[in-house]
């Protein structure tokens, strides 16, 4: 196996948790070495609307950061795995599809595709500032550079306005299509558009609103 199981630190999971029974936190002994991180769902001072929007709540990102040594620092390169469904044998069965990306040592600017995956994890680690801090200083050694047309669109749990709401979900999926988009005469604007999402059992003409 990795080197990384045994190593304090070398594993982040963030788990799904009983956010009502439990706050945000993380917990460095019961599955050491690794480290499991509880994601906030609500502020400490939400009120109760706000909570009870988020009762049946779930955090669970089908996103994986695998760092490999690559024999030396120059050749040390960083694997972004995206699923479609749960790492888990049910999922498999059924439909679980993977997109991965493999990134280079850092030798060029800054990205957006990197500013969006930097934002996503540190708000995921939140809880644990210290991994927070080391999650972002690694990814700032990479060249987050996809494929061209490739971007990020994230959710995290959290009730979210002007701006910082067209960093998540459906608004942001709107945000980067208007982009795409802006500029082209009639004639080449896509006539469809396909997209899938990961444990949403059905779209609803207002979320087509949203997007479009």
């Amino acid at each position: 196996g990795s080197p990384a199981t045994r190593r304090p630190g070398g594993v982040v999971c963030a788990d799904n948790y009983d956010h009502h029974a439990q706050a945000p936190g993380f917990d460095a002994s019961s599955h050491a070495p690794w480290i499991v991180v509880l994601p906030r769902f609500v502020d400490a001072d939400a009120g109760t609307s706000t909570r009870s929007r988020f009762e049946k709540g779930t955090m669970h990102p089908k996103l994986l950061l695998l760092e490999f040594d690559g024999g030396t620092a120059d050749t040390r390169f960083l694997r972004l795995v995206i699923a479609s469904a749960n790492l888990g044998g049910y999922d498999a069965e059924i439909n679980n599809q993977f997109w991965a990306c493999d990134f280079p040592r850092s030798a060029g600017a800054p990205t957006a595709f990197g500013a969006d995956l930097e934002h996503y994890v540190s708000a995921l680690l939140a809880p644990c500032p210290e991994q927070a801090a080391a999650w972002a200083a690694r990814l700032r050694e990479y060249e987050l550079a996809p494929p061209a047309g490739t971007h990020l669109i994230m959710s995290i749990p959290g009730k979210f306005e002007r701006e910082d709401a067209r960093r998540y979900g459906f608004l942001a999926l709107q945000r980067h299509l208007t982009a795409a988009l802006a500029g082209r005469p009639a004639a080449q604007r896509p006539a469809r558009i396909e997209y899938a999402c990961s444990s949403i059992g059905m779209l609803t003409v207002d979320v087509h609103g949203e997007i479009f």
